[in-house]
């Protein structure tokens, strides 16, 4: 099978997965509604977001990070 397809597949199983969890789990979680907890519920995904990609800026080199190669010096 093809790496975008089977890619592709997990992502939609994944998916499939949380919004199940969501919808018929989370029910039960009996979480108080607060301003503090709307609040966690709101900043959580985005700061885990943002820890994660800053995670990986720092385990790549620079030189991967340039849109286009350096240009060839013309020598003549």
């Amino acid at each position: 099978m093809n790496d975008k397809t089977w890619l592709i597949l997990k992502l939609l199983c994944l998916s499939a997965a949380l919004s199940a969890a969501i919808k018929y789990l989370a029910p039960n979680l009996h979480i108080p509604v607060t301003s503090t907890n709307a609040l966690i519920a709101i900043i959580l995904p985005s700061l885990v977001m943002a820890i994660l990609l800053l995670w990986r800026g720092q385990q790549r080199p620079l030189r991967y990070l340039r849109s286009s190669p350096p240009a060839k010096k013309d020598i003549n």
